[in-house]
């Protein structure tokens, strides 16, 4: 996970989502039924284009062909109803990083991580926490890591792929700045954003 800029609403947000959704909470009850009144779907396309179609949590392009985005509410809206039609409560998810979160409140927002709290370890390509952190930052970490089960083997294979394609198929650095920005930075990071030096790691692991 890497920092992620928060957007500005779009100007038609307000008609196509909130006004409605508002609209919605103010006639239904305590427990309402979300079915056919997921307004925030209006907000995907905005979502998508605004944030490079780039996955909050897994920081890797989602390719929309497969209609594998979605919108997150960062604050479940089971329990924060009137953020459930709110810009600012949305995150651009995959839907499998959508789904491992859930109505979990354990998970960093992206908005407020700040650089170098996520490491890349290579050559395994397991997240892990900056060893230099506070404990109670360290924790929050790990539990992020854990809900969103970002080293299983899913996801592991994922980060390979990217990294494939740079080491082995002649894709430039751009492409992974641009659809794996995580990997990216932490190849900058780590001083491996050349194939050389990246190759050398992986059949010289550091010790």
């Amino acid at each position: 996970m890497i920092p992620v800029t928060p957007q500005p609403e779009p100007v038609a947000f307000d008609t196509k989502v909130r006004r409605p959704g508002n609209d919605f909470l103010l006639h239904t009850s305590s427990h309402p039924n979300w079915k056919r009144k997921d307004f925030w779907v209006r907000a995907l396309d905005d979502l998508y284009n605004l944030y490079g179609g780039v996955c909050a949590y897994c920081a890797q392009w989602i390719p929309e062909y497969v209609a594998g985005a979605s919108v997150d509410h960062f604050k479940p809206k089971s329990k924060y109803q009137d953020l459930a039609y709110e810009w600012d409560n949305y995150r651009l998810a995959s839907r499998r990083y959508n789904s491992r979160k859930g109505e979990s409140e354990k998970v960093l927002d992206p908005f407020v991580v700040e650089p170098g709290w996520f490491i890349l370890e290579m050559p395994s390509l397991l997240i892990k926490f900056n060893p230099v952190l506070a404990p109670a930052l360290t924790t929050k970490i790990e539990d992020t890591i854990n809900c969103l089960k970002l080293n299983d083997e899913i996801s592991i294979r994922s980060r390979q792929r990217w990294v494939d394609d740079f080491k082995n198929r002649g894709y430039p650095f751009s492409h992974l700045e641009n659809y794996a920005p995580f990997i990216a930075y932490e190849f900058n990071r780590q001083e491996l954003n050349s194939v050389v030096s990246l190759t050398q790691v992986y059949y010289y692991p550091r010790h």
